[in-house]
């Protein structure tokens, strides 16, 4: 069970996403929550992975001088 602080600061916190802000003339600032930005992180994370730990030390000059060591 929630104390009554925290039930209050879960109030505050619902109340100051629900306000609206305007850019002047009257329209709507507010987007709604998209989690596609997460998603393209998560996907720049994965390629990054793959090109530097996959690809790229296959064309590292340190790879083909010990290879020819």
């Amino acid at each position: 069970m929630l104390s009554y602080e925290h039930s209050q600061v879960y109030t505050n916190f619902i109340q100051a996403a629900n306000l609206k802000e305007t850019d002047g003339k009257g329209k709507n600032m507010n987007k709604p929550f998209s989690p596609f930005p997460f998603f393209r992180l998560l996907v720049e994370l994965i390629v990054y992975e793959l090109i530097f730990h996959f690809i790229f030390p296959y064309f590292s000059i340190s790879k083909t001088i010990v290879n020819y060591v």
